[in-house]
């Protein structure tokens, strides 16, 4: 397995180039074809009525709307062509950034977005939407903080584990990279479950990983739960970590909503990057 079709979320932020220059990495590494997805969300200018107050702020509305799509495009063709990589395309659509993405994601090996700047958080985007789009578009999603750079991706990676569908899912979406990093570590955390361990295998896992080319280091911590996704985040820093992998969602989608979880606190704390599937 290799990743042969890559999908890169483009937009006005400054971390727009930073995804594309990643993504540029990974399409050269991998020999695949990249696609620069640009989402437009329209303001609802009628429903505040001011395309009615205004005369002339529709169409500087839209003209502003081609402007900024065009900017992208040629950035987009500028940052591919710098590297040499032709096999690539670009694209603008219309819509919601959830949908849109998770749409044009079922035809893509690997997603690659933004972690939203919560200083900056457009009204159409929720905090936590990469997650959303992993569970949606049933594809690995690659998320990308938005503070720091990442100047390398994948020499040190961190496997959260705990025995999920989704963690399962995740690894194995993740085999490509894993298999060219220089250290892998695998980590399962018991929570508040002392059973933890006899369900979550990690030795089972590192020799999962040994048949597929990737040497695994398997390490076991008891972690009070309500700390698991701080507590990651925390030892991804001591180790160096430069991705994290982990399943998206790993509890019910209702006590996700109702009390947040590792998922949501990662997708909205998150220091290094992180590759995740539902």
């Amino acid at each position: 397995m290799s990743y042969k079709s890559l999908l890169v979320h483009l937009d006005d932020g400054p971390g727009s180039s930073l995804r594309v220059s990643l993504a540029l990495q990974l399409a050269t590494q991998f020999e695949a074809h990249l696609t620069g997805l640009y989402t437009v969300t329209r303001p609802e200018l009628n429903a505040m009525g001011v395309a009615d107050a205004f005369d002339g702020v529709w169409d500087a509305v839209e003209e502003g709307l081609r402007g900024r799509s065009e900017q992208s495009r040629r950035r987009f063709d500028s940052q591919a062509q710098g590297v040499g990589l032709h096999s690539r395309q670009w694209r603008s659509v219309e819509g919601p950034v959830e949908e849109v993405l998770a749409q044009h994601a079922r035809y893509a090996d690997l997603l690659i977005v933004g972690q939203p700047d919560p200083s900056d958080n457009p009204l159409h985007r929720r905090l936590d939407f990469p997650a959303a789009v992993a569970m949606r578009s049933a594809r690995p999603v690659l998320v990308l903080p938005y503070a720091p750079a990442v100047p390398a991706l994948g020499r040190e990676v961190l496997v959260a584990w705990n025995g999920s569908r989704e963690a399962t899912r995740a690894v194995a979406d993740a085999l490509p990279l894993l298999r060219k990093a220089e250290r892998v570590t695998v980590m399962t955390v018991n929570g508040r479950d002392s059973s933890a361990r006899a369900l979550c295998p990690d030795v089972d896992l590192a020799h999962f990983l040994a048949l597929h080319g990737v040497t695994a280091k398997a390490t076991f911590c008891e972690v009070p739960e309500v700390e698991v996704g701080a507590w990651f985040l925390s030892r991804a820093a001591d180790l160096g970590v430069d991705l994290l992998v982990m399943g998206a969602y790993g509890h019910s989608r209702l006590r996700e909503l109702i009390l947040g979880g590792v998922t949501r606190l990662l997708s909205r704390e998150m220091t290094v990057p992180v590759f995740m599937s539902s």
